[in-house]
């Protein structure tokens, strides 16, 4: 069995892809097909082919990446039926249309980066809530754990399509403080402001880029193994009690991170969590 290395350039490419552990499946549970089109997706939203435009063949790209031919045909199959590709017996395959993404807006930008803002174009849809007891283990950080909270699973929309996929932890106490059905037409992020009555002592955040999976993928409404940005967020009390956490997933195709920084002190790029690392002096 074949297996797809890390020879590609990432920056001519747009993305690497790399095996799990073996053909049909690859790391997060992301079928290889998928993350072979989530590339080829990638080159044709940076340019290398424009529509109308031959790709390469399914014998090079198999070459290329280091699969077998059925993987790339199942991956071009995959981009025909959503509509970026058309492929013909004797004539190849051909750019039918670029994937590349929409310039985010104002409202969406304002929708992403402020938590405070719930415009006209923008709808939350709760998707399920629980009381569950502790956080999941992605979310079981250094601190301290309330001893139970309501899990609220949401859906932010603009404009009817779906950017932000949310599990979001509150401390339950806190929870029962707001006004009845508030987090289908607020941000949690504000209730916590306005109606917790807890000061927030410390909040934590961390952002890595993961692939769509087929559920999320069919949730956000964009293509299995898309590219998303996985933000973590942990907010504690004095005591150090974690009083809010959450797992939001943003489409990276829609997703803006804008932060602006205009206290006295900012040139000095906020209070590193990660300490710099200590290097040897030269002789």
């Amino acid at each position: 069995m074949t297996r797809m290395d890390t020879r590609m350039d990432a920056g001519a490419r747009g993305a690497e892809v790399q095996t799990g552990a073996g053909e049909s499946q690859g790391s997060g549970g992301v079928s290889l097909y998928a993350r072979v089109a989530s590339a080829l997706r990638q080159r044709i939203a940076q340019g290398e082919w424009l529509p109308g435009d031959r790709i390469t063949t399914i014998d090079a790209l198999a070459a290329e990446y280091g699969v077998a031919t059925i993987t790339v045909r199942l991956a071009v199959k995959l981009l025909v039926e959503e509509g970026t590709l058309r492929s013909s017996r004797g004539r190849g395959t051909h750019v039918l249309r670029s994937p590349s993404a929409p310039m985010a807006s104002a409202g969406l930008r304002a929708a992403i980066n402020d938590p405070r803002v719930l415009g006209p174009d923008h709808a939350i849809r709760v998707l399920a809530r629980r009381a569950v007891d502790g956080l999941p283990g992605e979310l079981d950080h250094r601190h301290k754990r309330a001893a139970r909270y309501q899990h609220v699973h949401k859906l932010h929309e603009y404009r009817g399509t779906p950017f932000a996929l949310m599990d979001i932890y509150i401390e339950a106490g806190i929870y029962g403080r707001f006004p009845p059905g508030a987090d289908e037409r607020h941000k949690l992020s504000l209730l916590l402001r306005d109606h917790s009555g807890v000061r927030i002592f410390e909040s934590r955040e961390e952002m890595t880029i993961i692939g769509a999976n087929r559920g999320t993928a069919e949730l956000l409404r964009c293509p299995i193994a898309a590219p998303l940005v996985r933000v973590r967020r942990w907010r504690t009390d004095r005591t150090g009690v974690v009083i809010y956490a959450c797992v939001v997933l943003y489409r990276g195709d829609l997703f803006v991170w804008e932060h602006l920084e205009t206290t006295l002190k900012a040139d000095h790029f906020g209070h590193h969590i990660v300490p710099t690392p200590q290097l040897p002096m030269g002789d």
